[in-house]
C-alpha cells in the first residue's frame, strides 16, 4: 500500500517520512506571546494571499506550528500540507508579522530529510519560481533560495495582489463607499465593516473620512496585530459590495495614526 500511495500522490504522504521536508524554521519572531495558533493562522492567510496553495487537496495548507518558550531565542517551525507547498513557502522570508521581518527558511535537519527520502525514491520538489543556487545540491536535488517577496510571486504565478505596502496592522478598503452616501449609510458601511473585521482578530478602530477629506471614500481598519489583519485582508479583498469589487490593501500604521491619509 505503502508503495501505491507513493506512486499515486507523492505529495501528501504527511507521514515522518515527508515531515521534515514539509517544515520550515521561522526566527525572529517579535517579542510577547506567540501562540501556535496566531502562526497557523497567519500563514494560512499568507499562502492564500501569495497564491502558492495547491488547490483541489484535502485540509489547509498549513498543518501546524510549534514556538519556542525560550524567551532569549524566538523561533518556530510551521508544518506544510504538502512539500510542494512548503518549499513555495520559502518566499515569503522577510514578511511582516506584528512589526517584525520574520526569517524563513528551511530546518537545519532538513539535508538528513532530503537523504532519508531519497533512499525510499521520494524526490524533494524546487518549488515554481524560487532560484537556485549555483553548485548547491545534495545529491542532486537543488535548494531553493528565498529571494521573491509575496507579493512578486504571487504576481508571477497569476494570482490576485492588492497594492500597497507590506503587511500591517491596517488595512485600507476600496469600492465600498460612494460620494452620495449619507451619514447613514455611512455608519452602516462601518458597522458591517467592523463586524466582518472582528471575525478574523480584534479591531480597534473602522475609519471613513468625511467628504473632502484626505481619503474620502475609503475604509481604514486598524487591527490589534497584524495577523488579524493578514486574514481580514484575504478574506476581503475581491468580494463584492453592492455589485463592486472591494480592493483590500495594507495600510501603513503610523500614516494612518497621524491623518496622512490617501
Amino acid at each position: 500500500m505503502l508503495a501505491i500511495a507513493k506512486e499515486t500522490n507523492p505529495q501528501l504522504m504527511a507521514d515522518q517520512g515527508t515531515r521534515k521536508a514539509r517544515r520550515l524554521y521561522v526566527g525572529n519572531l517579535p517579542a510577547g506571546h506567540i501562540s501556535e495558533q496566531m502562526l497557523v493562522d497567519f500563514f494560512q492567510a499568507a499562502v492564500v494571499q501569495a497564491g502558492i496553495v495547491q488547490l483541489g487537496l484535502p485540509g489547509k495548507p498549513v498543518v501546524s506550528a510549534w514556538v519556542s518558550t525560550d524567551d532569549d531565542r524566538r523561533f518556530a517551525f510551521v508544518e506544510f500540507r504538502t512539500m510542494d507547498e512548503c518549499a513555495n513557502a520559502l518566499s515569503l522570508n522577510g514578511i511582516q508579522f506584528q512589526g517584525e521581518s520574520l526569517r524563513i527558511s528551511r530546518p537545519s535537519d532538513f539535508e538528513d530529510a532530503v537523504r532519508a527520502m531519497q533512499a525510499q525514491g521520494i524526490s524533494i520538489p524546487q518549488g515554481p519560481g524560487l532560484p537556485m543556487i549555483p553548485g548547491a545540491a545534495i545529491g542532486g536535488v537543488g535548494i531553493p533560495v528565498p529571494a521573491l517577496p509575496v507579493a512578486n510571486m504571487a504576481a508571477m504565478m497569476g494570482a490576485p495582489v492588492s497594492s500597497g505596502p507590506a503587511a500591517t496592522p491596517c488595512m485600507k478598503l476600496q469600492n465600498m463607499v460612494k460620494a452620495d452616501d449619507g451619514p447613514e449609510d455611512i455608519e452602516d458601511i462601518k458597522a458591517d465593516v467592523r463586524e466582518e473585521c472582528e471575525k478574523h482578530g480584534q479591531v480597534i478602530k473602522v475609519l471613513i473620512p468625511g467628504p473632502n477629506e484626505p481619503g474620502s471614500q475609503n475604509v481604514y481598519v486598524l487591527f490589534g496585530d497584524t495577523a488579524a489583519a493578514v486574514k481580514a485582508q484575504s478574506d476581503m479583498h475581491g468580494r463584492l459590495f453592492d455589485g463592486l469589487k472591494i480592493l483590500a490593501s495594507f495600510f501603513d500604521k503610523a500614516a494612518f495614526e497621524a491623518g496622512s491619509l490617501s
